[in-house]
């Protein structure tokens, strides 16, 4: 039988119930069944109880229960044993004023209930037996009242007094009426409820009861109270049944008092101090109801309550009442697992199918453990709200798994599934929370009505992971209908969502989506995806239908989003709604990383808009971001609205690094926008920016779109770092800060302030434009230096399409470009658009050297296309080009080629020529075969060259350098224009305006002191240099000096080969070792021919000055010199020593005078070699750049004197030459040396 099942505290249990029920067996074979079940204690003397048999009570057969003491309402009856057989049908009578019938038991055996048991009125029914009950699976109640078994010690009164069960001889009970507890001895006994279970039927679309089908029940009249109060309370199968009632449940361990309270109808329990409780099981289908028109109350209280196999909790709501309140509590745990055979999982439900209210479910424990379907749910399926449901579960709260065959989830449910219901409130308080296999706290509107909110509150951690077929592990608040989304709340320490668990707040419909807050003191953690990869763990709000997005915020110290985890605020392609933001405050740092296990999506942080609604924003604030592995933070906007907006303020540092193992994504903070809409601006403020290895920071445009490109904006107060490109072959992803436009709107700008930017090994600042909108502008504003190093580092602005490039403008303290370094401003081929211009305005401008594979670093603006190149604008102190970097604006195409201007308050320095890369397009020298450094303008079409101007003190050109503005195709040269204090041209240096065939162009030096020409260096505007048409350009110098070597083939030329000579005017004060030819000798020559057309003109003019102007013949004998000469001389000099006077020394007294030949001349001078000063013509065998001095501008004046150089040659100088003493370059000399002299 199944009460031999039973087993527990009491050894004797199992021992006695068998016995008892054999000896049943017995009795009614022999037909004295009735009189061995109930027999009487003799306690109540002459009020004792009395069994009259064969009664006819509602028309059947029963056994009738008389006599027993009455006090005032109440009847009191006392049994030796007290037992109810199968089909046996035994009641109470009912006298008349009695409204509380009290019986007990004083034998040592339990009682077992196995028929029908009832009272023949209206009173309530008390059975107290402290050995145990036990409801066989037949066992009814026949009563118009209320119903309490209970294995307590005795029924407390007030004044102390009690009706016992082991103290029989208590005083008499004359003033008894209203009972106030149930007080329980140390060892009460069980009970136990059989039955054959209960069939639990739901709509498999809504989840609404349909039907609650018991076959075995204890049932009590709607309204009133069905109690079970005993040790262990377990349902094998069984229902306690009290319609829009009450049912109490309860199970202590030792002494203590269980208060009772009436309710009229009915009864309350409640703890009056007890310390222990045992516990309470329903197993095999069993159920607790309370369903009526108005919902009943449940109150279950244990020590470890558990529902088992599909067993129920539920009280639904009927008609217009409110439901009632689902209470349970257990001081260890509450656990509900497993499912039906039908699928249907454990229960604790409360339900309005009515107008009304749905009940609260409350839960009180320290560890609530749902499993495999296992279910807290409280519903509305009319226009009732849903219920709350309260759990505070002082260590943990556990939900896993769903069930076998319906797929029901385990977990938390708040449902408002019809008309215009609210969600309810889901609240849990405790430790611990951790949902694992698909098991949810869910809040969920389908009506009109508002969505219920979720709110956790984990002093230690929420835990969710994994997911089920139904859906993912976790938190969500959902409204599917016009109602507005509710909000999911968290309150913890640490918040943990991995392989593919969720948190979202999500509106289907109308309605506004719902928040999503999270305050993890400690972290949260975000990390992994599904196990079939579909999606990725993930924090989010999203909208699906009209209403607006709700926001995620997230307040922690530290974040982490990892392998295709996933926080978002999002609305979708249906969505007309404007999407939610995104907000994280993280203390200390924020980590995205990695991708999807099966590299399908990146670990991602964003908001995305898919409707026409506008998209959120991103919003972080924290000490460090990192974003690494391809992992990406995004604004996304792919239809109408207006693209989300990323914004970053990390304290200390920005990090953003490396691209997917599979490369196809890179590490990306950006905004994008696919639609008609603009895209948002991506906005980083922080100490350090740091991009590496194919990571970027881009707000771009895709081709389908149509809006402008969004900005970027950076503001890093100590340096912005991008090094490097992606090392993936089959994915090149370059390093930087990108604004892209690649369908008809305009570009966005880039801009970053900072103290230092450095671009390194191919990484880049860059805005582009692909389409018909204007190429997005670049902005650097370092206070310190902007430093671009390696092949293809560096700042670009481009323009593939009808638009025009933007602008690149820098302001810095230094800019300096090596190895290979790019600057460019590039119209490509095929496109229409004006090219982009370069601005930079810096204390110094310095260019240095070739990349490991020979290109050179370049500042550029070209165009490929029919646009025009852009200009490039130079403002500084210094500008140093060396080892064969380059700057320049070309054309090669049809476009006119850009401009270059330089301005520089003290220095350009151009030196150095390098070896050639083949299929370059750089500019090289007359040979093809190197790339000199230099500035240029150039054209390899039928474009013109640009301009070029340099406004500057001091002007160098060494070792090949060469300033140009070239025409290499069929077009004509540029103009240069060169203003400055003083030029050098030294061992090959060229200044040229030339061209292949086109006309010349004309080179303009204004130069207030000196133009000095060496080694083979040359001033060029010929025409035809490729023996095709095209006049020369011109060259008009005006100079101070111009000085060369004769002998070292330096050549001023405007020649050309079928066309006319171009003109060259010299105005000067002074034109040394240049002579004008007509044709180019190896000597330093001006030349102006043509070889086959007409010879250009030369005109020098060379101002008329009298070199003797200044000078005064003075009278031979001023003073008589012998006379001022000390004649005790060597005396002070020292002993021994002689001073000789030889007179003039073979010096005429007249420079008309020549020199005697027998005149002696020794000199005798000891003097230390000393720099020249600058620009004065040093010896011919030096080389080194001679030192340049920085004197202000001087008035142009007549010759006033002159001076002889070492060689030979006279120059005429502005002021009359001095002569200093050179006392100081002198030794010491012994007289004697003096003496030897004169005696010879």
């Amino acid at each position: 039988m199944a009460i031999m099942g039973l087993s527990g505290s009491n050894c004797c249990w199992q021992l006695r119930v068998a016995s008892f029920v054999a000896v049943c067996a017995l009795d009614v074979a022999s037909g004295n069944f009735a009189k061995a079940q109930i027999a009487p204690d003799s306690t109540l003397g002459a009020e004792s109880s009395t069994l009259t048999p064969n009664v006819s009570i509602d028309g059947l057969p029963a056994d009738e229960i008389n006599g027993g003491a009455i006090r005032g309402t109440s009847l009191f009856h006392s049994f030796q044993q007290f037992n109810v057989g199968i089909g046996q049908r035994v009641f109470f009578a009912n006298p008349r004023g009695i409204e509380n019938i009290f019986s007990r038991v004083t034998g040592t055996n339990p009682s077992v209930i196995l028929g029908t048991l009832g009272v023949n009125g209206g009173a309530n029914l008390f059975l107290l037996n402290p050995n145990g009950i036990v409801f066989g699976p037949n066992a009814r109640l026949d009563l118009r009242g209320s119903f309490l078994a209970s294995t307590a010690r005795s029924i407390k009164f007030t004044d102390s007094l009690e009706f016992s069960t082991t103290n029989p001889s208590a005083p008499p009970l004359l003033t008894l009426n209203m009972p106030i507890g149930l007080q329980y001895g140390e060892n009460p006994g069980r009970i136990l409820v059989q039955g054959q279970g209960n069939e639990l039927k739901v709509d498999q679309e809504t989840g609404e009861v349909l039907e609650v089908n018991r076959t075995g029940s204890l049932e009590v009249e709607p309204g009133q109270t069905l109690a079970l109060a005993g040790g262990e309370v377990v349902l094998e199968g069984g229902s306690l049944s009290a319609e829009s009632g009450r049912v109490e449940v309860w199970s202590v361990q030792g002494e203590g008092l269980v208060g009772l309270t009436s309710t009229n109808p009915g009864w309350e329990l409640s703890d009056r101090g007890i310390q222990n409780f045992q516990d309470i099981r329903l197993s095999q289908t069993a159920a607790i109801d309370t369903s009526g028109v108005g919902g009943g109350n449940i109150q279950m209280q244990g020590r470890r309550v558990a529902l088992e196999n599909g067993s129920l909790v539920l009280s639904l709501t009927q008609g217009e009442g409110s439901g009632g309140t689902i209470s349970i509590k257990g001081s260890e745990s509450i656990e509900a697992s497993g499912s039906a055979p039908n699928g249907e999982a454990s229960l604790f439900l409360t339900e309005t199918l009515g107008i009304g209210k749905a009940g609260d479910v409350k839960i009180d424990t320290k560890s609530l453990i749902l499993q495999n379907g296992a279910q807290i749910s409280s519903s509305t399926f009319n226009q009732g709200s849903s219920g709350k449901i309260i759990v505070n579960a002082s260590e943990l709260v556990e939900a896993a798994g769903v069930t076998q065959i319906e797929n029901f989830a385990s977990g938390l449910f708040s449902v408002a599934r019809k008309n215009t219901g609210e969600g309810g409130k889901v609240e849990v308080t405790t430790r611990r929370l951790l949902l694992r296999d698909g098991a949810q706290v869910s809040a969920t509107t389908f009506s009109e009505g508002k969505g219920g909110n979720v709110l956790v509150k984990a002093s230690e951690s929420v835990e969710a992971t994994g997911v089920a077929p139904i859906g993912a592990s976790g938190l969500f608040a959902v409204s599917e209908s016009t109602g507005e989304g509710g909000q999911v709340e968290i309150d913890t320490e640490k918040l943990i969502l991995q392989n593919g668990a969720q948190v979202s707040a999500t509106a289907f419909n109308k309605g506004n989506g719902g928040d999503v807050l999270v305050n993890a003191r400690e972290s949260v953690d975000v990390i992994g995806t599904a196990q079939n990869g579909n999606f990725g763990s993930g924090l989010g709000a999203q909208t699906q239908g009209t209403g607006n997005g709700g926001r995620v915020e997230i307040n922690t110290r530290k974040l982490l989003v990892q392998d295709g985890a996933q926080i978002s605020a999002a609305t979708s392609i249906q969505a007309s709604g404007d999407g939610g933001d995104v907000l994280v405050n993280a203390e200390e740092s924020v980590k995205v990383i990695g991708i999807a296990q099966n590299g399908r999506f990146p670990s991602s942080l964003g908001a995305q808009t898919q409707g026409t609604g506008n998209g959120g924003r991103v919003k972080i604030n924290t000490r460090k971001l990192l974003v690494q592995d391809g992992a990406q933070i995004s604004a996304t906007t792919f239809n109408q609205g207006r693209g989300g907006d990323v914004l970053v303020n990390a304290r200390e540092s920005v990090e953003a690094i490396g691209i997917s193992y599979n490369g196809r994504f890179g590490s990306i903070l950006g905004a994008r926008t696919s639609g008609t809409g603009n895209a948002g601006r991506v906005e980083i403020d922080t100490g350090k920016l740091i991009l590496r290895d194919g990571a970027q920071i881009s707000s771009s445009t895709t081709r389908e779109g149509s809006g402008n490109g969004g900005d970027v904006l950076v503001n890093a107060k100590e340096s912005v770092e991008a090094i490097g490109i992606s090392q993936i072959s089959r994915f090149v992803s370059v390093t930087g800060l990108v604004a892209q436009t690649h369908g008809v709107g305009d570009g966005g700008t880039v801009t970053v302030n900072t103290g230092r930017l450095i671009l390194q090994d191919g990484a880049q600042v860059s805005a582009i434009t692909f389409n018909r909108g204007r190429g997005g502008n670049i902005i650097v504003n370092a206070r310190e230096s902007l430093e671009a190093i390696g092949f293809g580092s560096g700042l670009r602005v481009q323009t593939q399409g009808a638009g025009d490039g933007g602008t690149v403008t820098i302001n810095t303290g230094r800019f300096l470009a090596s190895k290979g370094a790019q600057t460019l401003a590039t119209v490509f081929d095929n496109s229409e658009g004006k090219g982009g211009n370069i601005n930079i305005r810096a204390s110094k401008v310095e260019l240095t050297g070739t990349s490991d594979n020979g290109d050179p670093t370049i500042l550029f603006a070209s165009t490929r296309g029919k646009g025009d190149s852009g200009e490039v604008t130079i403002d500084t102190a210094q500008l140093i080009v060396r080892e064969g970097a380059q700057i320049g604006a070309g054309t090669f195409s049809s476009g006119q080629g850009g401009n270059v201007f330089v301005k520089a308050s003290d220095l350009v320095e151009l030196v150095g020529i390098v070896p050639q890369v083949p299929n370059r397009p750089f500019f090289r020298d007359w040979s093809g075969q190197r790339f000199p450094s230099g500035l240029f303008t150039g054209s390899e079409n039928i474009g013109t060259a640009g301009n070029l101007r340099i406004e500057t003190e001091n002007l160098t050109l060494r070792d090949g350098a060469t300033i140009a503005v070239n025409n290499q195709g069929r077009g004509d040269a540029g103009n240069l224009e060169v203003v400055a204090r003083n030029v050098l041209l030294d061992n090959q240096a060229v200044l040229s305006a030339t061209t292949t065939s086109g006309q010349g162009g004309n080179i303009t030096l204004k130069i207030d002191d000196l133009l000095l020409l060496r080694r083979n260096s040359k001033i060029s505007t010929s025409a035809g240099i490729d023996r095709a048409g095209g006049d020369g350009g011109n060259i008009s110098i005006d100079s101070d000096l111009i000085v060369a070597i004769p002998n070292e083939n330096s050549d001023i030329t405007a020649n050309a080969f079928q066309g006319r000579g171009g003109n060259i005017n010299i105005k000067t004060q002074g034109l040394f070792g240049l002579e004008f030819r007509n044709f180019q000798t190896p000597l330093s020559d001006i030349t102006a021919s043509s070889e086959f057309g007409i010879a250009g003109v030369v005109d020098i003019d060379i101002l008329d000055v009298d070199p003797a102007q200044a000078l005064t013949e003075l009278p031979a004998d001023i003073v008589d010199v012998s006379r001022l000469i000390g004649q005790d001389f060597c005396r002070v000099v020292g002993q021994n020593s002689e001073f000789v006077v030889t007179g003039r020394g073979g010096l005429p007294s007249s420079p008309n005078e020549t020199l005697r030949a027998n005149a002696p001349w020794e000199d005798l001078r000891l003097v230390e070699e000393s720099e020249p000063t600058a620009f004065k013509l040093p010896p011919a065998a030096r080389s080194e750049q001679p030192k340049m001095e920085d004197n202000q501008p001087e008035t142009i004046v007549e010759a006033q004197g002159w001076i002889s150089t070492p060689n030979g040659n006279v120059l005429l100088t502005a002021k009359p030459a001095t002569v200093t003493s050179q006392g100081l370059w002198l030794h010491p000399l012994d007289c004697q040396l003096w003496k030897q002299t004169s005696r010879s």
